[in-house]
């Protein structure tokens, strides 16, 4: 069938070997084996949308309200040896495919009326290319389409090109998908993720397959891809002093207009992205080491939190590029905590904001302290609104999710599900034998973001609305939860947890209070990281044991382990395409990771035998480098692309810019590196 919406009068068609000629497409309650002149010619068009419409040639219009009590479409066979081309002037009752349906108007009805394969060809003639009967299926579950033959030689980029034609999106770029056979990532062909399907598959599963794996429907799952690429970073293009102490945290803002850090020596810094100069200094708000940072999802506000207990708030400034204390307004006070002689069990552990989508006026901030509490601040009144207490032990972590819920993670080795609005406790996760250090969310990235999207980079270079620009906020508030919604998906969200015990655990808190599947275990040392994709389907940890680990997002699954690193890991930074990684070590280096083929080399894996992993090799030089030949460059070593030295000393912050144009690094050398393609 043509992707535009055209008649089919008159149109050449070719399925496999066999080529058709559409003399006419008729309504009416015609019969099987009528004479052809008695059927007027066609005048039906098909539409990508699935709907029948008829065109009125007196009218020059499209009428989809006619009632139809059959569809007859009229073809004639060609042999493929004829090589005959254009239509036949049709002389006798070739074939004629009546489809009946009791209402016509429903938006299936082209399913209704194309015929199947079997139909389409003569009764004595077989494929002679392997097929398999696939049904196209969402990651939620939802059927695209009816179920249709596909050649095993099918690959990705054919499958997007049919998946673009069938869901008829009318965009200016057409989505770009990742596809799935159970587990198995489709990244050659399908007879490929067949056999790798097969192979991971227990004898339960195998047995769904049939003896070879053809039988029945094929249920092929597909995901949208980000349609950008970020390029990686290669060189270091500034080197910037500034800080009198040790760069502790550093952050991007999350419309990529500003950096922020924080550092042992007591201060936040605001650096020029366009100049990669520093920016803002504030030098009297803190009295201790300032630990941790979180930007506004609207990217006005800055909130630090100090080893003092006290978390300030900074506002960009009228003028432009300078910031300051959001001294002076009377909604906003800029010390909401305890003063600065707070004992050390006032520590600032960890700060979350409420999610955009939830409050388009970033209002409420969530922050976790050393003496074990959490407290919800409202940051115009500068008021406490709700004390949430019952770990046992510092709490480490904490998480705003996007469903309205606090996670919290504490040293007593508890994960905490709570409501902010009445401090409920729902849930306690319990699965960890040692302190829990990390927390992410599966939907993390997009909470981050908020309303600005990497994909559109006219809305990461506009300026915020302010508070008073209110119809921009809800527009801004409606964004934002578009692109939740657009990642989330139908599940509920994800939580990951990195504990002391070498471990991890993934959960899905909101429905369930066990895990989602049995601790994640392989790293040998401390997990000090853990982070979600941007789209949420890949899980990166980093330990003290030198390693970075990638994980399934879904089920816990480990696909690779990236070595390279010669000292513990801090933290792990993703692309905001999902393809890149980086990490910082104590070792003095950050490494640049290539997971997008993280899959294949794991399938691949999955079928190679154990004489045939024997012979694999190491690659003395992986930058860049295509397989080739018959050679296969070990597992472990491809995954590395870059390594980027140039610290000093250890490396204790990193960040990816959200529209992906930087890294940002600084460490106990108080410098900071800004890194670029």
């Amino acid at each position: 069938v043509p992707s535009e919406a055209t008649v089919l009068q008159g149109k050449e068609i070719k399925h496999r070997e066999t080529r058709f000629v559409v003399h006419g497409l008729q309504a009416g309650n015609h019969s099987r084996g009528g004479p052809l002149d008695t059927l007027n010619e066609g005048n039906v068009f098909l539409k990508p949308s699935n709907k029948s419409c008829f065109y009125d040639s007196e009218a020059s219009v499209l009428k989809s309200d006619v009632m139809l009590s059959m569809m007859v479409m009229i073809y004639s066979i060609l042999p493929a040896s004829s090589g005959q081309t254009g239509p036949l002037k049709p002389t006798g009752m070739d074939c004629v495919l009546s489809k009946s349906f009791d209402n016509p108007q429903c938006d299936d009805a082209l399913d209704h009326l194309l015929p199947s394969e079997t139909e389409l060809l003569p009764s004595e003639q077989s494929p002679k290319e392997e097929s398999a009967f696939v049904q196209l299926t969402d990651s939620d579950g939802n059927e695209t389409g009816s179920p249709i033959w596909l050649p095993l030689s099918i690959n990705p980029e054919k499958l997007t090109n049919l998946l673009n034609e069938l869901v008829c999106k009318n965009e200016e770029l057409p989505s770009v998908y990742d596809f799935y056979v159970g587990e198995t990532q489709i990244l050659d062909d399908l007879r490929t993720a067949l056999t790798q399907a097969r192979a991971k598959a227990s004898d339960t599963q195998r047995s769904e397959f049939g003896p070879t794996g053809l039988e029945g429907v094929v249920h092929v799952i597909y995901q949208a891809q980000a349609i950008f690429r970020v390029r990686p970073v290669t060189r270091c293009t500034s080197t910037v002093p500034g800080h009198k102490g040790a760069i502790l945290v550093a952050l991007f803002s999350p419309d990529a207009r500003t950096l922020a850090t924080g550092s042992g020596d007591h201060t936040v810094r605001f650096w020029d992205l366009n100049t990669e100069l520093p920016g803002t200094t504030g030098t009297d708000a803190h009295h201790a080491p300032v630990i941790c940072l979180a930007w506004s999802p609207d990217g006005l506000r800055l909130a630090s939190g100090c080893q003092g207990g006290v978390v300030c708030l900074w506002e960009e400034s009228d003028v432009g590029g300078l910031w300051s204390l959001s001294t002076g307004k009377p909604l906003v006070r800029p010390v909401l905590t305890a003063n600065a002689a707070s004992s050390k069990g006032r520590w600032i552990r960890s700060l979350a904001w409420r999610p955009l989508h939830l409050d388009q006026d970033c209002r409420k901030l969530v922050v976790s302290y050393q003496d074990c509490s959490v407290v919800v601040w409202d940051t115009w009144t500068g008021q406490s609104l709700i004390s949430l207490h019952g770990h046992e032990k510092p709490v480490v972590s904490v998480r705003w999710g996007g469903s309205d819920l606090l996670y919290t993670a504490s040293q007593d080795r508890t994960i905490r599900v709570w409501r902010p609005d009445d401090g409920v406790l729902c849930r306690t996760l319990t699965l960890h034998g040692h302190w829990v250090n990390c927390l992410a969310l599966s939907t993390d990235y997009v909470l981050r973001t908020g309303a600005f999207d990497p994909a559109h980079a006219e809305l990461i270079k506009s300026q915020p609305p302010k508070k008073s620009e209110t119809t921009k906020r809800e527009q801004m508030r409606k964004n934002a939860q578009e692109l939740y919604l657009k990642v989330k998906g139908s599940g509920p969200e994800r939580l990951v947890a990195g504990s002391d015990d070498n471990t991890l655990s993934l959960w899905q808190p909101e429905r369930d209070k066990k895990p989602l599947a049995p601790r994640m275990t392989g790293h040998q040392g401390v997990v000090n990281d853990v982070k979600f994709s941007p789209d949420a389907r890949l899980i990166a940890s980093a330990s003290f044991d030198h390693s970075v680990k990638i994980w399934d997002g879904f089920n816990g699954q480990f696909l690779a382990t990236l070595f390279g690193h010669v000292q513990e890991v801090y933290l792990v930074t993703w692309s905001s395409d999902s393809r890149l990684l980086v990490s910082c070590s104590r070792d003095s280096t950050l490494k640049l990771w290539c997971v997008a083929e993280v899959r294949r080399w794991n399938q691949e894996a999955s079928t190679v035998t154990k004489k045939e992993r024997k012979n694999q090799i190491f690659a003395s030089d992986v930058a860049g480098k295509d397989r080739t030949g018959d050679k296969v460059v070990h597992q472990r070593k491809r995954h590395l692309l870059y390594d980027l030295p140039g610290h000093a000393d250890a490396v204790y912050a990193l960040d990816w810019s959200p529209d992906g144009q930087r890294v940002a690094s600084g460490g106990k050398d108080r410098v900071l590196k800004i890194w670029r393609a």
